[in-house]
Formats: structure tokens, C-alpha cells, sequence
């Protein structure tokens, strides 16, 4: 780690290599994108799926395992026990980090697992690119990042969630949404795919996401089209690999919901 406190990095690989084994002298947190990877830590192997979120100590052992060729895209934070301490303020932010034997790994609802992945994002563009009063933002996005985990981990993992058909099918809903964001994907649409009525589906997927689903595939079409952004892809080229008609609804939805135009967003050289 070259800071002496903390580095965050958004990460996208299309080659390659095997790692070895190793450890830090710090936290480790990685925010799981794209890819197929699993993740042993501590002798133990963790499939990602996209959402899922590591918290690695210190000293322990860890390293990637690819599966097939896929890009893979992650965000990781370095983080120091003495910078997390110094952003306490009489609340412990340490329960946020494990011991070794404990637990490393964490899935929560999708669209948590996005609000704490955007989080992570806007923490690389303060740490990243020249901003007045960056280093302050920095810390204050970082000091939300962990309150928010923290809050999650409260609450049942996703996966050990009791199911009920409600919750099942906007679990399947996502999934679906997921699967491929430039097809049509309009609640009439869906609700057609899952031969449901619009308006119950509107409503418990509201209900377990408490987001609507037009919002929520705004959501995750805006947040695909930053990371694309960040690997380089034009503007022009970001709006139909992310389901838009055309630029200009496009650049007011991405303008409105980050407060910039897309061809300002810094672009980050891998």
C-alpha cells in the first residue's frame, strides 16, 4: 500500500494470471462485479457471484481462482486499523472487520449490494482523479461505506433468508433484469415474461427492493453504463449496451442521477 491509510482501486482484467497465495498488513475489502472467480480465504473457497462483498484481514491468507476466460472487474479498498479507528468518533467501526476465523464473506440484497458497490465507486474517482476537497470526501464516503456495512450485517444473509413465493420472484425478477439490461424491460414486459399481473409484481417488488422496478432498472442501467465509462467505452457506444433508445435520454438520465454529463466522467486507464 503506497498511502499511508487507506487506497481504493476499480479494477477490470481481461488477462488473466494465476496469484499466489499472500497477505497484508491491512483490510482488505473487495467488491465482487464480473467474472468467474472463486476466492479462497483462509483455506476456504468462496464462488462470487456478482454483489458479493470479501473483508479480509491482515493476516490472512487469500488469493483469486479463475474459472473460465471472463473480464474481471472488482473494487477493492486497502484500509489500516488505525485509519479505521481515527473516523470512530465513540462508535466502532471495527466490528465491521473480522477476526481470522470468522467471517469473510458477505451477500446481501441486490439492491444493497449496489448501494454499497456505488459507494465503493465514488470512493476510486475522489482517491483517483485531482477534485477541490477530495481527500476530505474521501474519507467521509469511506466513513459511510463501513456504518452502511455494518447496518447490513445486522440483517439475514440473502441466501439465508426464509423463502416465500413472494420473495422468490423478485429474486427470479432481478435475475432476469440482470441477465441482459439492453432488452426490453418496461414493467408490462415483465410482468408478461413471469405471467403476472403488473400491478402485484409492481407492488412486492417494491415491497422486498424498496425501489419500483422502473427504478431499479434505471438503477443498474446507470451503474453499468459508469463502469463502461470507466473502461474507456465512448459515450456514444455506452447508451445501447445499456438498453437506452437514444444518447439524449441517456445523458439526461445518467446527468440527473450522477449531476454530471457522461463525456465528463474521467475515464481510467487500466
Amino acid at each position: 500500500m503506497q498511502k499511508a491509510d487507506f487506497e481504493a482501486f476499480y479494477y477490470s482484467d481481461q488477462e488473466l494470471h494465476s496469484v499466489a497465495s499472500h497477505r497484508h498488513n491491512f483490510y482488505e475489502l473487495l467488491f465482487f462485479i464480473e467474472g468467474d472467480v472463486t476466492y479462497m480465504v483462509d483455506g476456504k473457497p468462496y464462488p462470487l457471484q456478482t454483489g458479493d462483498l470479501l473483508i479480509i484481514p491482515g493476516s490472512v491468507s487469500h488469493y483469486p481462482v479463475f474459472g473460465e476466460r471472463k473480464r474481471y472487474r472488482r473494487v477493492v479498498l486497502w484500509l489500516t486499523a488505525e485509519f479505521v479507528r481515527s473516523l470512530q468518533q465513540g462508535e466502532d467501526l471495527m466490528k465491521c472487520f473480522p477476526q481470522p476465523g470468522g467471517n469473510y464473506f458477505y451477500r446481501f440484497s441486490p439492491s444493497d449490494s449496489e448501494y454499497l458497490l456505488d459507494r465503493a465507486m465514488a470512493i476510486t474517482e475522489e482517491v483517483s482523479y485531482t477534485r477541490p476537497l477530495a481527500d476530505i470526501m474521501a474519507i467521509l464516503l469511506v466513513t459511510e461505506l463501513l456504518i452502511l456495512i455494518q447496518r447490513m450485517m445486522s440483517t439475514p444473509l440473502l441466501g439465508q433468508k426464509e423463502d416465500s413465493s413472494s420473495e422468490q420472484l423478485v429474486r427470479d425478477v432481478v435475475q432476469f433484469i440482470n441477465a441482459d439490461l439492453t432488452r426490453e424491460l418496461t414493467l408490462d414486459h415483465i410482468a408478461d415474461h413471469f405471467f403476472i399481473s403488473k400491478f402485484y409484481l409492481s407492488r412486492v417488488f417494491k415491497r422486498h427492493m424498496n425501489v419500483t422496478p422502473h427504478s431499479y432498472v434505471t438503477q443498474r442501467r446507470l451503474a453499468q453504463a459508469k463502469r463502461l465509462l470507466y473502461d474507456g467505452v465512448p459515450p456514444t457506444e455506452v447508451y445501447r449496451r445499456c438498453g437506452y433508445a437514444d444518447y439524449s435520454s441517456f445523458y439526461r438520465a445518467f446527468r440527473d442521477q450522477y449531476g454530471i454529463s457522461p463525456k465528463h466522467l474521467c475515464f481510467r486507464e487500466e
